[in-house]
């Protein structure tokens, strides 16, 4: 995945028969470029890709922040969410990525100093007591017995949870349709009209919008309505697996191969305690043959010896004598320990679909053979990268649906769409 050079495109879509502008779509296509790359959005997708490929799911993130400049402008912006367990979104949702979520937290331990910077306010404007200059040691400590998954302190470091709260409102009214065949809201007609109008000639319309929220478990920090339609987290799932035990679960690589992997750390363990556990193996000598040296046979387990003299000939008899011989020998089943680590090595290869050219393939004698066995290993674990496209497809839709209220809601603002380096 990592050398997938993946991006998001706008394309036009004629689904009702109108003209197309060439010029916006180029605009929106230019946009969502300088988006991407100004804020490393590569870097958000593969993080979460990642996470996905390990433990089952990812999240990353779409937001709007302040231009850097004296003006009310704001700019879109990708979020990598660092702690992938900072984000817990509607457990009811089906859609792969996230896209049907009906709520959505996302938080993070913001350290005390800056939590006052950030947050001298509530959303209601009034000041914010948790992020008072004065506030003492009992008042804290009463916060944090209120709310101890919140308000944290850790020796003398303090920190604050902060996070975003996600959520759709849903609007109900009617819609009527006119004599002259336009399509009005009931509500906006006259009370007289609207009572004349039967229950038949109405139609009902749901209209979701997103609210936007800051919370710290104590306090709303900010409230708004969100410009955009959609939720703006999005998620990557790794292998989805069937619903049992009535929960909903995904798998990446290493839940499949823990059992051999277990088995293989089992393998390296008990090699490592036999070798390690195993006695020096002896010096076998012949009698009189290390008179006077004793000292160098003696330490020669424990020191590094250039060399270890010995009497080449017997001084009684004046005969020749052998050199001392180390006995060669190993740990016991040493070599079937090694056995099964290459095994496990295998089955662990093949449960989350590489290749291992060495082991699985040693007739391999050429670069495109090797090449074919790597593609098909590629192939195995495409799914990953497949659910990672689709993540992007809703990524899509929300980067398109922001770019008019942020980008144009002033006439005349101009963006940098293309740089120089």
């Amino acid at each position: 995945e990592l050398q997938a050079d993946l991006g998001m495109s706008i394309i036009p879509a004629d689904d009702f028969g109108g003209d197309i502008d060439e010029n916006e779509i180029e605009l929106r296509e230019g946009l969502a470029r300088r988006i991407q790359r100004q804020s490393n959005a590569k870097d958000a997708r593969m993080w979460a890709a990642n996470r996905a490929a390990i433990s089952g799911r990812g999240w990353y993130g779409i937001t709007t922040r302040d231009v850097d400049a004296d003006t009310m402008d704001q700019e879109i912006a990708y979020v990598r969410y660092y702690d992938q367990f900072s984000v817990l979104a509607d457990p009811t949702h089906e859609q792969p990525d996230g896209s049907d979520i009906e709520y959505a937290f996302v938080g993070r331990d913001v350290p005390l100093d800056i939590y006052r910077e950030e947050y001298p306010y509530l959303a209601d404007g009034k000041k914010n007591p948790l992020a008072s200059e004065n506030l003492s040691d009992e008042t804290w400590r009463a916060y944090a017995d209120d709310a101890p998954q919140w308000v944290h302190q850790d020796g003398e470091n303090r920190s604050i949870r902060v996070t975003e709260y996600w959520r759709y409102e849903r609007e109900r009214y009617e819609l009527v349709a006119m004599s002259d065949g336009t399509v009005v809201r009931v509500d906006s007609l006259p009370k007289d009209v609207q009572k004349a109008i039967p229950r038949a000639g109405r139609k009902e319309r749901i209209v979701k919008k997103v609210k936007f929220s800051v919370i710290d478990g104590v306090n709303t920090l900010e409230e708004t309505d969100w410009p955009g339609k959609y939720i703006p987290s999005i998620k990557v799932v790794g292998e989805e697996i069937p619903v049992f035990d009535q929960e909903r679960r995904c798998e990446g690589l290493v839940r499949p191969s823990r059992d051999g992997q277990q088995a293989f750390n089992v393998m390296v363990s008990r090699a490592v305690e036999s070798i390690g556990l195993a006695s020096l193996t002896p010096m076998m000598v012949a009698a009189g043959s290390i008179e006077n040296f004793e000292e160098f046979y003696k330490t020669a387990a424990v020191r590094n010896w250039p060399y270890l003299p010995y009497n080449a000939v017997d001084p009684q008899t004046l005969q020749p004598l052998p050199p001392p011989q180390r006995v060669q020998g190993e740990p016991a089943n040493i070599q079937a320990m090694a056995m099964m680590m290459q095994t496990f090595d295998q089955a662990i290869m093949q449960t989350i679909g590489q290749a291992n050219l060495a082991d699985t393939h040693p007739d391999v004698r050429s670069g495109a053979m090797a090449s074919t066995i790597i593609e098909e290993s590629a192939r195995g674990t495409s799914n990953y990268l497949a659910n990672l496209i689709r993540s992007m497809h809703y990524e899509g839709l929300i980067i398109n649906d922001l770019l008019e209220p942020i980008y144009g809601n002033r006439p005349g603002r101009i963006v940098s769409m293309m740089s120089s380096t």
